[in-house]
């Protein structure tokens, strides 16, 4: 089980009902149309990186757009959030907690954020 955004839930919903039935028959939920191999439409490493590439300039969204980094991302945006870092390190999929912090990316002002956060500025006095 993966839990997911629900504006994500949304998107998955129409790609299968929409444009997954138009893809040749794969055990895989996202069809590479482009994968000739065995006729099973698998997405590789090259594919996925240009999907990613493709999704990242369209989005215009500037810089450089790769799987990991938005991994990264993902990960920096639940902490800023005010995640729990177990929680962030199990949807990861991270055995330690040490590869978790690794993909942090938190600014001054995000950890200024947390503290100010946990113990606010009492304005009684």
């Amino acid at each position: 089980m993966v839990p997911i955004p629900h504006p994500l839930a949304t998107a998955l919903g129409e790609y299968l009902a929409d444009l997954r039935p138009t893809l040749a028959a794969s055990p895989y939920l996202f069809a590479n149309p482009n994968a000739h191999r065995g006729g099973q439409g698998r997405h590789n490493r090259g594919s996925v990186h240009g999907l990613v590439q493709e999704a990242g300039a369209s989005s215009g969204v500037t810089g450089r757009h790769f799987a990991h980094r938005w991994r990264h991302t993902y990960a920096t945006s639940l902490m800023v959030r005010g995640e729990d870092i177990h929680v962030v390190q199990r949807l990861m999929g991270h055995a330690t907690i040490a590869t978790t912090t690794r993909y942090l990316h938190l600014s001054v002002a995000d950890l200024t954020d947390a503290v100010d956060r946990a113990f606010p500025q009492d304005t009684d006095g």
